[in-house]
């Protein structure tokens, strides 16, 4: 049930590019325009503190389709990195203790994809480790190990602004392999020893 799920989301992502996006296409054009007036303004600290208090509302509420479509737009050329990367960190920071559970996944799933498919991982490296972390936690809970350890895996250390001790390398990888382990999946718990 738990692959036929993600498989499921994986369909519908295709299909629509926000979750929701039929049920609330008035509300999309309303975001659009307003991510729109936020872009379009000048001063670079402004317009990042105008992105977090919509991400803090977004959030607040519960509105997947809003924060993915944040997400789409901070994660486009339009948008300076280091405006996006500060935002999307703050985003990442509170989607786990903010939303339910299902949301979380789909948003947090959602928002791990649009950073390496928009080639930008390493530099958003903070977000994409916290994301995969509590994506790692959602998984665990929900007993699903595999999925779990693959959350994990996609974070790339060498590649981090943050410098890791060869301990932390260290505790991450025996992590990965042990999740893998709890499936009796033994060949991709390797990689990681």
């Amino acid at each position: 049930p738990r692959v036929l799920r993600r498989a499921l989301l994986v369909a519908l992502r295709r299909r629509a590019p926000h979750p929701e996006a039929a049920s609330c296409s008035s509300g999309a054009v309303r975001m659009e325009s307003l991510l729109d007036k936020i872009s379009g303004v000048s001063d670079h600290k402004a317009r990042t503190e105008q992105y977090m208090e919509l991400v803090e509302e977004k959030v607040a509420s519960g509105d997947s389709a809003g924060i993915t479509a944040i997400v789409d737009h901070l994660v486009s050329e339009q948008i300076p990195q280091a405006i996006s990367r500060k935002v999307v960190s703050h985003m990442a920071s509170q989607l786990q203790s903010s939303l339910p559970a299902e949301k979380f996944e789909q948003v947090a799933d959602y928002t791990v994809t649009k950073i390496r498919d928009a080639g930008m991982a390493a530099s958003m490296d903070e977000a994409d480790f916290q994301l995969r972390s509590d994506l790692y936690n959602y998984y665990v809970k929900e007993g699903d190990f595999t999925e779990a350890a693959t959350a994990l895996a996609g974070v790339n250390l060498d590649a981090s602004s943050k410098e890791r001790s060869a301990e932390e390398k260290a505790d991450h990888y025996v992590k990965i392999a042990e999740t893998y382990m709890m499936n009796d999946e033994t060949v991709d718990a390797e990689i990681f020893v």
